[in-house]
């Protein structure tokens, strides 16, 4: 890729992608496509949402790039931003709540169970792929003037599209770890191990428990036969009754 910044956020869209496969690969269908609740997304839903994200950027370039061109070459030599700032974070603050998410790009129901932890996997990377060769020829001091009509990123350039692709997706696994973490909180809370250590104590509460009620029997017993045998005036040191 002739731009290094561009490499340099593909790489890191890569870096966190590998970084959380692997707790992924454990997940059944139903931890998968499970919501926390009504109004949230499934961790599966997730991550074909940035499928949905990287296709939208994906034909928005291939409509950009081509009309934008011939302009970023003119000014190929005047200074351009290399960086972007966290817009989703940005809004967080400023509105106190997350950016909500346009239509157009929330998972549709149809997709709901249809596909495993793989197959979303390689819808991203495949994807991704296409983006990437999509712009990989494209010079650094190009990239930097073309320009994508995005009010709500301050119209980023190529070189930054890229890196709010990588920071969107950051925002989003932050998510699914803390989904992964509620999933493996319950599994704690559910595992076999814990329910035999508390069945082992309540048994063992239990078995004292007789025992306690068993010694008590017993000695309340001997006091019963004792004052009988003074009720009837029988001798107990007498050899007929031992």
């Amino acid at each position: 890729m002739k731009s290094q910044s561009m490499r340099t956020h593909f790489l890191t869209l890569k870096q966190q992608r590998d970084s959380i496969l692997p707790a992924l690969n454990l997940l059944s269908m139903a931890q998968l496509w499970e919501r926390p609740n009504e109004n949230k997304w499934s961790i599966g839903e997730s991550i074909y949402h940035l499928f949905l994200i990287a296709k939208m950027l994906r034909v928005a370039a291939i409509i950009t790039i081509p009309c934008t061109k011939f302009y970023a070459k003119l000014r190929r030599n005047k200074p351009f931003d290399r960086n972007i700032n966290d817009i989703y974070k940005e809004y967080k603050e400023k509105h106190g709540r997350g950016m909500k998410s346009p239509f157009i790009l929330n998972p549709p129901n149809k997709i709901y169970h249809s596909m495993g932890i793989n197959e979303l996997d390689q819808l991203l990377l495949h994807e991704t792929i296409k983006l990437m060769e999509l712009v990989e020829d494209i010079d650094q001091d190009i990239a930097g003037h073309i320009i994508f009509f995005d009010p709500v990123a301050n119209n980023p350039n190529l070189i930054q599209v890229i890196q709010l692709l990588a920071i969107h997706e950051a925002h989003h696994l932050r998510i699914i770890r803390r989904d992964l973490e509620a999933l493996n909180g319950r599994k704690k809370g559910n595992n076999p191990m814990s329910n035999s250590s508390r069945i082992g104590r309540l048994t063992a509460a239990v078995k004292r428990s007789f025992s306690f009620l068993g010694q008590f029997i017993k000695e309340e017993f001997k006091k019963f036969i004792g004052n009988s045998f003074k009720l009837f005036g029988i001798n107990r040191s007498d050899p007929y009754y031992k």
